[in-house]
């Protein structure tokens, strides 16, 4: 055990600047905004008896979905999703992790079995029912600079403390647990009433705007995360003959967003990043290099996507000598008439 888990004095500096802007008109109006979808998703369930044993209809559940989704963008919220899993597997998994006796740990870990469902939309499914016991875990890690040694110590103290086994429990689970634990002591350290506070406090630092100008579209986009998960399903768009080793691979050193394989054999790690973070993702991306070569002994290079061009990040790669390279990604929409998968 490395310590605990805790906020450097710059971090907490940064939270309780945000933190005096939940007395703003904007602040209050997304609260108020909030409470709402609470209530009209605890109304779902209570309408239908759900905590005693009444299933929900595709109707109900696509309800539910839409209530999420006025907290916070999650595209995996569709109909698709409860279709591969089954109507009755999804209603048993769901209603266990809200209202089963076992503990908290073993409950998440039973959702995660579900398919295509990750530690981002299981917390979804716990800050919709209970924003003041959870929270939300959207690049929690990234949105206060989070360093590797912090990550590290947060992951050994969650595994303590929820008696995390590896090889008892995803690693979505072990992840799921550590940014919880990370938020757990931002909502404690800075004096915030619940996690509906603390993902307030947490959007606002994903931003350099002006404060004053700063807009709160509630339930906003979770593109890095989107990005992230279509870039795994799809390695191809990258460059031919890749192989998904793992989604968020952990290592002593911090977790890794995407690693692949290529035709010879060698790593790929990549890392999608806001075009903001270039000193932040070179570093990051130089240390988990250098972990699979030294530690692994693996040929590794480096892939950074980002959506704009940043100087500071081209010439810092130019260092590295095309050991890492970088690619940007742009964003479309469509509009159908049926929901996509």
């Amino acid at each position: 055990m490395s310590g605990k888990f805790e906020l450097n004095e710059e971090q907490i500096d940064n939270l309780k600047a945000k933190k005096v802007l939940l007395n703003n008109s904007d602040a209050q109006e997304w609260a108020r905004e909030f409470d709402s979808a609470h209530l009209e998703f605890i109304n779902v369930l209570t309408e239908n008896n759900f905590e005693q044993g009444t299933d929900l209809t595709e109707a109900e559940i696509d309800q539910l979905f839409k209530t999420m989704r006025k907290m916070a963008h999650n595209r995996s919220l569709t109909l698709a999703r409860i279709k591969q899993n089954g109507l009755d597997e999804f209603n048993k998994a769901l209603r266990f992790l809200l209202y089963g006796n076992d503990q908290i740990a073993k409950r998440v870990d039973s959702f995660m079995g579900l398919k295509k469902v990750g530690d981002f939309t299981t917390s979804h499914f716990l800050y919709a029912f209970d924003p003041e016991k959870f929270c939300l875990n959207s690049l929690v890690r990234d949105r206060i600079d989070i360093s590797a040694d912090q990550v590290q110590t947060a992951m050994e103290n969650a595994m303590e403390e929820y008696a995390l086994n590896p090889d008892n429990y995803y690693d979505l689970t072990i992840n799921f647990f550590t940014d919880y634990l990370i938020l757990e002591e931002i909502k404690n350290k800075i004096g915030l009433r619940n996690y509906m506070e603390v993902n307030f406090v947490l959007y606002l630092l994903s931003y350099e705007e002006d404060e004053d100008e700063v807009g709160l579209p509630f339930g906003s986009i979770s593109l890095e995360k989107d990005l992230e998960n279509y870039i795994a399903a799809n390695p191809q768009i990258i460059e031919p003959g890749l192989t998904l080793v793992k989604q968020q691979y952990r290592t002593s050193v911090g977790i890794i967003d995407i690693l692949f394989k290529d035709r010879q054999d060698k790593y790929l790690v990549v890392e999608t990043k806001r075009g903001s973070e270039s000193d932040k993702v070179i570093g990051q991306i130089s240390r988990y290099i250098g972990y699979l070569e030294h530690a692994e002994n693996k040929s590794t290079r480096g892939l950074i996507i980002v959506s704009d061009a940043d100087d500071r990040l081209t010439y810092g790669l130019y260092a590295l000598r095309g050991k890492v390279k970088l690619k940007y990604y742009k964003v479309s929409f469509s509009i159908t008439d049926e929901a996509q998968n």
